[in-house]
């Protein structure tokens, strides 16, 4: 080789290996999987390891969500922000997830196309320090404030010192633990955090600014960047509501306050609170707001919501029942009282000059009532009852044309009489006192649709005169209601309330049968009479036969058909819609036996009765047959196509998780289309069961579609098993001896 070629080919030598020092190390790969390396701190609560070593967190659910378009997997790296701004520039890790883009920052690190949530400051101080209120800027002026080292938010803070005219001395620290324990051992007054880190244990005193979160990568790592920004953009095309869902599901409830966010005028107020403000509630509309009979007082799912509201505030409340037909807003300029509630928030309300509104603290669904079986869709012109409010207040009404004939009724009982009567197709009703209504016998043909016509919030009203600073106090303690405390009361006045009918409901009810029975009595003979017990006779067996065909078919705990009523009522279904597509949906309530083992049987059983309960109402009761099919397995017949059973599922699946026994318990669901009716529901229901199982354990997904991969898979299988019971038969297994083996050793 001459030296001209030698020297060329250690020049390129040198060249490579000086290449492989300079680089950063990328994503490793495994398999041919990509290992991403994320670090993040645990000290905040964006990304947690659970005890059992599994990943949670609005962090984790995102990059989920990315690695189905990249393939990627994941290796989390807890180490402090300093640390981890630094192993981000070298290289050593690929990704940080909450990271605000600064020019600065800009010069060193590449970030996301767009963002992946938002966060705001938060300034704490401690429980104790009674010198420091919400917003005390004059209180807070010379107070020593404790940053984090290299954070966005101490950017934020400098702003917001210039804004409100003080000056804070400034100590800065690795990590928030160090942060707060600096602020226990009393070195600094107060602490700045982001607020996806929530410390229940403090006090905060300011909040402030809303800056992006963007996911970050080292600068000119192109193959990394350019593969979370494909994905985010096919994320915002097929999920646009991807950051609104994580929000409320991480964010939302963990920002709310714990404890009302108080300034010193109104730590003050409550103080000097000498007398119960008094609240005037409007209506009669169990389970909403109804009087008790046995105790003569106010109750319901708004009462104890105020009650709660009142705990909170340390305020206490009077309340007094004022008729469903006060004006309220008479009510609340009469100065009788503080508050009026009861009343449905609506543009109306919010213009009316003389009275204003708190904020909303119960969301009302209004939904569609219709009878048992009635394909409302199919429906071209239709009359709807529906209460006066809505006459009343017309921006309650979905936007658009309003293409119904309406009839506008007083009160709950009237508005469901008009569908009785067919003097309406169907009602528009609040949901909740909807399913209290619909448990009278009168009803019994009638059934909520699932369909929502609108929501709206209730609130309370009140007049010039009430205090500013008690207004102030009310609503900072709606706003710390715990979404848990309130799902509490609703389940506890939605769930367990039974209605009761008094004997005067009961004999307006049974009016003529009682007449027709007396004068039966007094004008018939005793031969009759007697004719008359031998008809009653055969009418008590043909109830009592219905009702153990009932019982035959119906599941004792959830109230749902059992495997054989499905059957029975599925066939009849599709009989009725011959020409509609259909599809079985087999339900997996999958490591069920541990709330069993965990809480107990009657915790089971409740949590079977609350599955039943989600089922109805999320894929309601019209046009649908739902069975408890077996143990934790659920089977449901529907007319819906795959994309809104994927929609209802998804749904299903957060209210099983926001239960409140925290278990394990995940779903797995299988779809099959039904393309062949002349096969028997059960091996219909068995190939659901199938794609359902294909997917079991695998929590990334929560439905599959049957198609023949699944069968085959399972005769595969049977054959195997059928191989190996007649190569058992026939002795075609041999045994063989290793020389080696210790029977040989030990021979010798």
């Amino acid at each position: 080789m001459s030296g001209k070629k030698r020297n060329v080919m250690l020049f390129v030598l040198l060249f490579t290996l000086l290449l492989g020092v300079i680089v950063p190390v990328q994503a490793q790969s495994y398999g041919g999987t990509k290992i991403i390396r994320v670090a993040y701190r645990e000290d905040a609560d964006f990304i947690n390891k659970s005890s059992s070593g599994v990943y949670k967190g609005y962090g984790v659910e995102y990059l989920n969500k990315i690695s189905q378009y990249t393939g990627w997997r994941y290796e989390y790296i807890n180490e402090s922000w300093e640390n981890q701004l630094a192993d981000l520039k070298s290289g050593k890790v690929d990704l940080i997830c909450n990271a605000q883009k600064t020019e600065a920052r800009e010069k060193d690190y590449d970030f996301s196309c767009m963002p992946v949530g938002t966060e705001q400051a938060v300034l704490y101080t401690s429980e104790d320090n009674g010198d420091i209120y919400f917003q005390d800027y004059e209180h807070m002026n010379g107070k020593k404030v404790g940053l984090l080292r290299d954070s966005y938010q101490n950017e934020e803070f400098e702003q917001r010192q210039d804004e409100k005219n003080f000056h804070c001395p400034e100590e800065y620290y690795e990590s928030e633990q160090d942060q707060i324990e600096a602020l226990e051992q009393k070195k600094v007054d107060m602490i700045l955090t982001g607020s996806i880190s929530k410390h229940d244990s403090l006090k905060i005193v300011d909040k402030f600014g809303a800056a992006p979160m963007y996911i970050m990568t080292t600068k000119g790592n192109t193959e990394v960047i350019s593969a979370v920004n494909n994905a985010l953009e096919q994320l915002k095309a097929e999920v646009p509501d991807l950051t609104e869902n994580l929000t409320e599901q991480y964010v939302m409830d963990k920002n709310r306050n714990s404890r009302p966010l108080l300034t010193r005028e109104e730590t003050e107020y409550i103080k000097n609170v000498s007398a119960p403000i008094k609240i005037g509630c409007i209506g009669d509309q169990p389970p909403l707001i109804y009087t008790d009979k046995e105790t003569g007082k106010l109750d319901g799912i708004y009462i104890a919501l105020l009650k709660k509201f009142s705990e909170i505030s340390g305020i206490p409340f009077e309340f007094e029942s004022l008729s469903p037909d006060t004006d309220p807003i008479e009510a609340a300029q009469s100065g009788k009282y503080d508050f009026v509630a009861g009343i449905t928030a609506c543009q109306e309300m919010i213009d009316e000059p003389e009275v204003h509104l708190t904020g909303g603290f119960f969301t009302r669904e209004f939904q569609i009532v219709a009878e048992r079986g009635e394909d409302i869709n199919t429906l071209e012109t239709s009359t709807v009852s529906m209460n006066s409010i809505f006459e009343k207040y017309k921006s309650l009404r979905p936007e658009g044309e309003f293409p119904y004939k309406a009839i506008y009724c007083d009160s709950p009982r009237t508005v469901l009489d008009a569908v009785v009567n067919k003097k309406a197709d169907m009602a528009i009703m609040d949901s909740y006192a909807a399913s209290y209504y619909l448990q009278d016998e009168k009803y019994r043909d009638l059934a909520l649709s699932g369909i929502v016509f609108t929501k709206a919030e209730t609130c309370m009203i009140y007049g010039d005169n009430t205090d500013p600073d008690l207004v102030s106090v009310i609503n900072k303690s709606i706003g710390s209601l715990s979404s848990q405390d309130e799902e509490n009361i609703i389940r506890q006045y939605s769930i367990n309330l039974l209605k009761s009918f008094s004997i005067w409901e009961f004999m307006e009810k049974y009016r003529y049968q009682i007449v027709c029975i007396l004068i039966f009595l007094v004008a018939l003979t005793i031969l009759v009479i007697v004719n008359n017990r031998h008809r009653t006779q055969m009418q008590v067996e043909a109830a009592a036969q219905e009702a153990y065909r009932c019982r035959m078919e119906t599941d004792e705990l959830t109230g749902l058909l059992n495997k054989e009523g499905f059957y029975q009522r599925g066939r009849e279904f599709l009989e009725k819609h011959s020409e509609a597509d259909a599809r079985i949906v087999y339900i997996n309530i999958e490591n069920f036996k541990l709330v069993n083992d965990l809480f107990g049987e009657d915790a089971g059983d409740g949590f079977l009765k609350f599955i039943g309960l989600e089922l109805e109402k999320i894929f309601g009761r019209i046009d649908i047959v739902s069975s408890r099919y077996e143990a934790d397995h659920f089977v449901i017949l529907t007319l819906d196509n795959e994309d809104r059973i994927q929609a209802k599922i998804n749904h299903f699946c957060n209210r099983i998780r926001d239960y409140y026994l925290k278990t394990t318990v995940e779903i797995s669901a299988g779809i099959y289309e039904i393309r062949d009716r002349s096969k028997s529901l059960r091996i219909m229901c068995d190939r659901a069961h199938l794609a359902a199982d294909s997917i079991k354990k695998n929590h990334m997904i929560q439905v599959a579609v049957y198609d023949d991969t699944h069968r085959k898979k399972l005769i595969q299988e049977q054959m195997i098993i059928n191989e190996l019971d007649d190569a058992l038969k026939e002795k075609q297994f041999n045994i063989i001896y290793s020389k080696n083996s210790p029977s040989s050793i030990g021979g010798r």
